[in-house]
């Protein structure tokens, strides 16, 4: 994802390529649809999924989870993807452990 322009943005800012973060998130797992999901507008739902992105990519800890477009977080945002969402693939690494019962996402059985 071209991340241009949009390094250091926040909650609150309305920057021209916000909705394409938004769709780029969105396809990774990040985001799901919304009304103002084609906006141009860094809303709160916005940092959540930004956050995810982080904690998921980075490791951050909970203190250093910003939720804004720092450089670290851009430069990953570059990276190309395999194509499928980071989170799916997580889950189904959690479903073969038997820590995750896909059906419905609840703890599975450890027999």
């Amino acid at each position: 994802m071209d991340v241009g322009g949009l390094e250091g943005s926040k909650k609150g800012d309305t920057l021209k390529g916000i909705n394409k973060l938004k769709k780029y998130l969105n396809s990774r797992g990040y985001l799901d649809m919304y009304e103002g999901f084609e906006d141009d507008y860094f809303d709160e739902t916005l940092e959540t999924a930004v956050k995810t992105f982080q904690q998921y990519n980075i490791g951050f800890s909970n203190e250093n989870v910003t939720g804004t477009l720092n450089p670290v977080t851009c430069q990953l945002l570059t990276h190309r993807s395999c194509g499928f969402a980071d989170l799916h693939h997580r889950m189904v690494k959690l479903e073969m452990k038997g820590i995750v019962d896909n059906k419905d996402n609840k703890p599975g059985s450890s027999d």
